[in-house]
């Protein structure tokens, strides 16, 4: 049901707000669901066959026992006073096994709706949680292990139990060398997207721009920073060079990918919609 990504996968520094993305699906309703559908394709394959229309009827009834459906189970999370992200819980331990205080909060721009949540076959939801670098200067460095867990026991008009995600391993490392690497300013980029602060991303998207004139990801923190201060004339400005240095990195590769910038081309719509621009298709 449950499953935590740390954003840096591995290492952290201890010093940059980290990133978390707590996963919350019906993985037994999937796996039913597409069970299902393959005995479904099997059984139709067997009817055609020989052996198939030389069964007794007892046989066939048999034969259509064993390929039965299996249920796909629903479950509800979620109410009018609690939201699903408030219902999970951390625990965080250190190599020792010792559970330290590690509070992260749901960011403002993550999914947090108080409503209940019916989850099927298909349903799913990502929840970003953060925790600030200030917060995570009090750990000492070293190996730490994270895993989440929802307890509905004591709710009402949901399911209810406990159920804990895998147990996510990450370290935390002292060193700020690396904090000005492109890769890591990127990654600050989306913890402050998803945290809707945008006058913090569009300095650190300056900052990468400054590494990296060409930045992709660069550009596109730019342009999410100021469509977010409210200024939709710079922010197309800035996809429209997202646009171009991506189809300028996409003729370098060998073979080059021809996958559309979705999210860019997304965006650059809204933004002309907002300053009113029509586009001939």
């Amino acid at each position: 049901m449950l499953a935590v990504t740390i954003d840096d996968s591995v290492k952290h520094i201890k010093s940059e707000p980290l990133l978390i993305l707590v996963s919350v699906s019906n993985r037994e309703a999937a796996a039913a669901r597409a069970r299902n559908r393959v005995d479904k394709r099997q059984l139709a394959r067997y009817k055609k066959t020989k052996a198939y229309k030389g069964l007794s009827k007892k046989e066939r009834e048999e034969v259509a026992l064993e390929y039965a459906p299996q249920e796909v189970s629903e479950y509800v999370l979620g109410s009018g006073k609690r939201s699903v992200a408030e219902l999970i819980e951390f625990e965080v331990r250190n190599s020792s096994g010792k559970i330290v205080k590690f509070k992260p909060r749901v960011l403002a721009g993550s999914y947090n709706k108080r409503e209940a949540m019916t989850f099927g076959a298909g349903s799913f939801v990502g929840i970003y949680f953060g925790i600030e670098g200030r917060e995570l200067a009090r750990l000492a460095a070293g190996p730490y292990t994270i895993k989440a867990s929802i307890d509905t026991t004591e709710e009402k008009g949901m399911w209810r139990g406990r159920v804990a995600s895998e147990p996510w391993a990450f370290e935390l490392i002292a060193s700020k060398r690396a904090a000005g690497t492109l890769e890591r300013l990127s990654r600050k980029g989306d913890y402050y997207r998803l945290d809707l602060r945008f006058k913090k991303l569009k300095k650190v998207a300056k900052r990468v721009i400054k590494k990296d004139p060409a930045s992709v990801r660069g550009w596109i923190h730019k342009g999410d920073a100021e469509a977010g201060l409210g200024r939709p004339a710079d922010a197309l400005s800035s996809f429209f060079f997202a646009e171009k240095y991506y189809y300028e990195d996409v003729e370098r590769r060998k073979p080059p990918i021809v996958e559309s910038p979705i999210y860019i081309l997304r965006r650059i719509r809204a933004m002309e919609k907002k300053l009113n621009i029509i586009v001939e298709e």
